[in-house]
């Protein structure tokens, strides 16, 4: 992923994860003004419960995982994430997260929300300065 990025970052193009695709608010489009080449990176492959760590009660979760093989990994250690929503089905961990984390302060949800259940995430990511 960081060696993608990279590439991304030596071509100027903007990098676009696609996660499950079940966005209602075109998060995998890129801005209309972009006129830079575009790179969509299918996280599908990046779907597994890496480490459930029992002392903390924390996970390190890959974030293409959808929904219900999340659940299913995590059910052996005892755990659930208790977030269902509507595209649960359809929907990856990383796109889920991503989005509450970028619109937390516009939203209210009530608690126990996946907002509160991200913590510390380590995000491979690469900047382009104009």
């Amino acid at each position: 992923m960081v060696a993608l990025l990279d590439w991304c970052a030596e071509q100027r193009a903007v990098a676009i994860p696609y996660g499950g695709g079940s966005s209602v608010v075109g998060g995998v489009e890129p801005p209309p003004d972009c006129q830079r080449p575009v790179v969509s990176i299918d996280l599908r492959r990046l779907d597994r419960v890496i480490e459930v760590d029992a002392a903390s009660r924390a996970a390190r979760i890959q974030a293409g995982v959808y929904g219900p093989a999340l659940e299913d990994q995590l059910r052996p250690h005892g755990y659930t994430l208790r977030h269902f929503p509507q595209s649960f089905e359809f929907s990856s961990l990383g796109g889920g997260a991503l989005l509450l984390r970028l619109h937390a302060s516009a939203l209210t949800l009530p608690s126990p929300t996946l907002n509160k259940r991200v913590g510390e995430g380590r995000i491979a990511e690469r900047s382009l300065r104009s």
